[in-house]
């Protein structure tokens, strides 16, 4: 199961593992590396992450993290206050160059449109526009909107 959400639902065994989202906030860096082995949650810590932060998901915060370390011991977080733009490489091509570097901008591009989709309400500015061939003006544009 790589759903935080998903966990729940269906009753698996979760370890809670919230008590990093605290020492991620407390530790001042704009970064950071996630190395673990395959297999090894880093899916299931990226989409509670996810639960965490994305503002679509406010609503729903007590019930999903209200019995969890997080839900019961941090203050003062940034819980459900960003627009997050979700991009998964793991369907790259990677057999050449010109094939990754067109399924490269077509997985950018793709994210982009869903977060644009996803966030419209928010999104008041100007007009983002997506470059068919060229995935990192899509991103700028996103970014500068």
């Amino acid at each position: 199961m790589t759903d935080f959400a998903g966990v729940f639902k269906i009753g698996n065994f979760y370890s809670d593992k919230t008590s990093y989202i605290e020492l991620l906030e407390k530790r001042q860096s704009n970064a950071f590396t996630l190395f673990r082995p395959r297999r090894f949650g880093k899916t299931l810590f990226l989409t509670t992450l996810d639960y965490y932060y994305n503002v679509l998901y406010k609503d729903i915060f007590k019930d999903l993290f209200g019995h969890l370390y997080i839900g019961k011991s941090f203050n003062g977080t940034n819980h459900n206050t960003f627009l997050v733009l979700k991009v998964d490489f793991s369907f790259l091509d990677r057999s050449g160059i010109q094939k990754f570097e067109e399924n490269l901008n077509k997985i950018i591009n793709t994210s982009v449109q869903k977060f644009i989709d996803e966030y419209k309400i928010f999104l008041t500015k100007a007009e983002i526009i997506i470059d068919k061939n060229d995935a990192v003006a899509s991103f700028d544009s996103l970014c500068n909107s």
